[in-house]
């Protein structure tokens, strides 16, 4: 009967008489006068380390002399035979000079020799996703994220595991397990492209039902890199899928999420459909509590001459009409209308230059010092994300002003 230890002790012992026969091949190499410059009797060698080799040898690759970097890797194998580094080096080699099955051999060879390289390794998983071997693709990328985190050289290798069914299945396979890596591949979109994005976000939507659903660490980055890369309807599609009230209207009206983490100091993971600050000139926006109402109200005070948002956050409304409802204190005025206000724009478009909001209609809150404010906009078909920003207007003489801003809400009045 063959059992499974003698079955390894087979496999192991061709590993090392493949591993044997190449360094005998070298070696012949070197004793035949292939690598040059030997030690002649009667006669002083230079003697060179392996790295040295080794460094001359990716001179001359890099210098388009793949004969010269051949002879001498070879060298640098010779003088340290168990050196991944030199025999990933010659696999190199071969392969720029065509020759793929030699190539292909020595790799093997190199990753016989252990971790050592993870140059090595990162070559042999790009080996393992074009052969189709999905499997131990998977488990040499789970190996090398465990030891060296997600990079730009292996966040491409997901997104071609993913791109194809079985590798796909694969590494979701591993995801569903939830790795301490996990987060780290999400935080990693921004390396990718519109397409990559795509491909990150139905690999979430895989993972809602299983044990470990995705977290919001996870999804974020994703979201803020569709709303970097401008890709709109992805933005709403995903936006939408991964939130577990997707018809949410707005979020955070009150402001109590980003207060509470402001005043905690912890550094928020905000999705585009967040409440996010932006950099304004000569503008400062402070959250202040209320304490007498319980609520919490956003502070503005600007001298700032040209238009710019204080604070914003995207939306996924549908095609319709709507109402805006915004809480308003003691906001100053700038040619006969508010220094700073509120702003909804097709998310395309700047919101301090275009606002889908019309007329205003104000009215005070009896035994109250705040003023609500309503307006309707109509989302058009072509809008499939909008942006709500709280602004600054022109000031041309860039006087110092103020405005006090409370709570805000939407409501859906009618559908298009």
């Amino acid at each position: 009967m063959v059992t499974a230890q003698s079955t390894l002790v087979k496999n192991l012992a061709r590993g090392i008489g493949v591993i044997v026969a190449v360094l005998v091949v070298m070696q012949g190499l070197a004793d035949t006068g292939a690598v040059g410059g030997e030690s002649r009797t009667g006669q002083l060698a230079v003697v060179r380390s392996s790295d040295s080799w080794l460094l001359q040898g990716a001179t001359d690759l890099a210098g388009q002399n793949p004969d010269a970097a051949e002879q001498a890797i070879v060298r640098s194998i010779n003088a340290m035979p168990v050196s991944q580094a030199s025999v990933r080096a010659l696999y190199e080699v071969q392969k720029a000079k065509g020759n793929e099955t030699e190539a292909a051999s020595t790799l093997k060879v190199a990753g016989y020799l252990g971790w050592r390289d993870l140059r090595t390794q990162l070559d042999l998983l790009v080996a393992n996703v074009v052969d189709e071997e999905f499997d131990p693709a998977v488990d040499r990328f789970d190996a090398l994220l465990r030891r060296s985190g997600v990079t730009a050289q292996t966040f491409p290798i997901a997104i071609e595991l993913l791109r194809d069914p079985r590798g796909r299945d694969a590494l979701l396979k591993k995801l569903s397990a939830n790795p301490f890596w996990r987060e780290d591949l999400y935080q990693a979109a921004e390396f990718g492209d519109a397409a990559a994005a795509v491909e990150l976000g139905n690999s979430l939507l895989d993972l809602k039902d299983t044990d470990y659903p995705p977290t919001k660490i996870e999804i974020s980055p994703l979201l803020n890199r569709m709303a970097g890369l401008g890709d709109y309807p992805s933005l709403m599609e995903f936006g939408r899928a991964l939130d577990d009230n997707p018809d949410r209207m707005l979020s955070d009206g009150d402001y109590r999420k980003l207060f509470s983490s402001e005043q905690a100091e912890n550094e928020a993971v905000s999705s585009p459909f967040d409440w996010q600050r932006t950099n304004a000139r000569r503008s400062l926006l402070f959250l202040e509590e209320a304490k007498e109402q319980d609520e919490i109200f956003a502070f503005v005070r600007s001298s700032s001459r040209i238009p710019a948002a204080l604070l914003q956050q995207h939306l996924r409304l549908r095609p319709g009409l709507y109402e805006f409802t915004a809480l308003v204190r003691e906001v100053d005025v700038v040619d006969n209308q508010p220094a700073i206000g509120w702003s909804v724009s097709c998310a395309e478009v700047d919101p301090t230059t275009a606002t889908l909001l019309q007329s205003v209609v104000a009215s005070e809150e009896e035994g109250s010092s705040w003023t609500t404010r309503r307006s309707q906009f109509e989302v058009p078909e072509n809008c499939p994300i909008q942006k709500l920003a709280l602004v600054v207007n022109r000031n041309s003489q860039g006087t110092a002003k103020e405005g006090e801003f409370g709570s805000v809400s939407i409501q859906r009045l009618e559908n298009l």
